[in-house]
């Protein structure tokens, strides 16, 4: 048995009181508690959560949200993390019913992937877990958008862990756009688990606008000619934290990662993407986007890493971030780790101001400063905004860059 690392905070004993308290068990939750274990809560020497204020984290006394009766919504509901109904034609089984019919899949997903799992937050989320599974059978196309409410009525303090499994078996395809609408403040920690099967498409949207502090995962295990999209959307949040790690299993696998966020304030987003290259002939491509305003700040940590065996890889990453005060600040670290030698890599990061020669050029046009200045941020987020793919909230979100020009 490994070493635990039982080193105990408000933060530590809260989480492992909540699990105690947790009486259904799929066969995966005590292997993701025992992970969590292991790994102990994070500290300053994890890289990825040196930045994040980890004193204020382990003094957070978080404790189990109520459950309560909810409206559904049009489409996949869940309420303070648990599934509440679909009207969806796809097969949907909440998670704690799912291990007789999906165990065949679940079983071998999950004992890899927490063998392997570096971050406690995902290990503990997986053990507290509850929500949905959402299955695709064999050549399954949904051509129109699947949309998941996940809606929290959380006092300060409250925490949901709601857990939302993709299995898509060979040929599958499924677009999915997930809401975070939250009635009051709390803590949301989300993730997502896809298992992809051959020739499997599978586009996941994000969009999260409401001042809830939230941690979102997704793990990703892709098989040969299946193709993963994201697009995460980030404003409003108080804390935020995006982690990806995606594996490409087989051959032709390929992936886009991409998300824009929206600071302003003390906000703060922390965004860690991991791609991992274990056969040839995959893609991989991540581009992040960041808008920064008075004192926020924003944290990204990409990595592509490429195995010996990965030959005629094409793996691509970048950051840009546009810093709208003199005390917003973008951190920035892409990184590659390459062990073939026949690849096709790159990764860079770009943090500018508005350049004043553009908005000057505007202005001798005929359009105002504030105007010229919305425009440019605009064309800056609009990149992503146009991936998104409900048409009121990709208005709303231009609406908001645009307001960005005043504050």
């Amino acid at each position: 048995m490994k070493k635990l690392k039982l080193i105990s905070s408000v933060l530590f004993d809260a989480l492992t009181k909540q699990y105690h308290a947790k009486k259904d068990r799929l066969f995966f939750v005590p292997l993701a508690y025992q992970k969590f274990l292991e790994l102990g809560l994070p500290t300053k020497q994890n890289e990825c959560y040196r930045n994040m204020g980890l004193k204020r984290l382990n003094d957070l006394n978080l404790v189990a949200a109520p459950q309560k009766k909810c409206l559904t919504q049009k489409g996949i509901t869940l309420f303070n993390g648990k599934f509440v109904a679909s009207q969806e034609k796809l097969f949907c089984q909440p998670i704690q019913e799912a291990n007789a019919i999906f165990g065949a899949f679940l079983y071998p997903f999950y004992t890899s992937l927490l063998d392997e799992e570096t971050d406690p937050f995902y290990a503990i989320s997986t053990a507290l877990c509850s929500g949905v599974v959402i299955h695709v059978s064999k050549e399954r196309v949904s051509t129109e958008p699947i949309h998941i409410y996940n809606i929290t009525d959380l006092q300060k303090n409250q925490s949901v862990f709601p857990k939302i499994i993709f299995i898509l078996e060979k040929g599958a395809k499924l677009n999915v756009v997930y809401h975070h609408n939250a009635l009051e403040e709390g803590f949301c920690f989300v993730t997502f688990d896809c298992i992809m099967q051959e020739n499997s498409k599978l586009n996941l949207q994000q969009i999260h606008l409401d001042h809830t502090s939230h941690f979102s995962f997704v793990r990703v295990q892709q098989k040969r000619d299946s193709l993963f999209k994201s697009l995460h959307v980030t404003k409003g949040a108080p804390f935020c934290l995006n982690d990806y790690k995606v594996q490409l299993t087989q051959e032709n696998a390929e992936c886009f990662l991409n998300g824009l966020w929206m600071l302003n304030g003390k906000q703060r987003a922390h965004t860690n993407a991991f791609v991992e290259h274990q056969a040839p002939y995959c893609r991989s491509f991540q581009h992040f986007k960041g808008v920064l305003l008075e004192q926020s700040r924003s944290y990204f940590e990409g990595n592509s890493f490429v195995h010996n065996q990965a030959q005629k890889t094409d793996a691509f990453q970048l950051n840009q971030n546009l810093i709208l005060s003199d005390d917003a600040i973008a951190h920035a670290k892409p990184k590659l780790e390459i062990f073939a030698d026949d690849v096709k890599a790159s990764h860079g990061s770009n943090t500018v101001q508005i350049e004043q020669e553009l908005l000057f050029y505007l202005q001798t046009r005929g359009i105002s400063k504030k105007r010229a200045k919305a425009f440019l941020i605009e064309a800056f987020c609009k990149e992503m905004l146009e991936k998104v793919k409900i048409e009121t909230v990709k208005e709303a979100l231009l609406e908001d860059a645009q307001i960005l020009s005043t504050t």
